[in-house]
Order: structure tokens, then sequence, then C-alpha cells
């Protein structure tokens, strides 16, 4: 959980395009980056914190036996 303000934010924009309403809610970043969420009570913007999203390890293996890859 992000720890904001005293105040009940309904909107929140994730600063990558996605948004969400509600007092708790989650969000999955498409890519690594630094990112500015944005916490609003109807049109007043009540917090803001700055995220930095680490990229995936990505494990890729060749299977021996066949032409598939694992990912």
């Amino acid at each position: 959980p992000i720890p904001l303000s005293a105040e009940s934010p309904r909107r929140w924009d994730f600063g990558d395009g996605a948004s969400a309403s509600g007092q708790q809610v989650q969000h999955a970043f498409a890519k690594a980056g630094r990112f500015e969420v944005k916490a609003f009570d109807g049109e007043r913007l009540t917090d803001r914190l700055s995220v930095l999203v680490q990229p995936k390890d990505v494990f890729r293996a060749v299977s021996p036996k066949a032409d598939a890859v694992l990912v």
C-alpha cells in the first residue's frame, strides 16, 4: 500500500495512461520507468507520489530436444 494523506482519494491517475476509482486500488505497470501517481478527490489533487518501476527479469531457455522456446 502507498501511504497517502488521511483524505479519501476517489480517482487515481497512474501516470502511464491508466486510471482507477476507489479508496483502495491496484495497478500493474506494463513497462519499467518512473511514473507520477496522483490521487484526486473530485477534481482536487490530494496527493502525488513518484514511483520507480524496475524491469522484469525474463528467463529464456531453448529446449535441447525440440525447436521450442520456453519463456
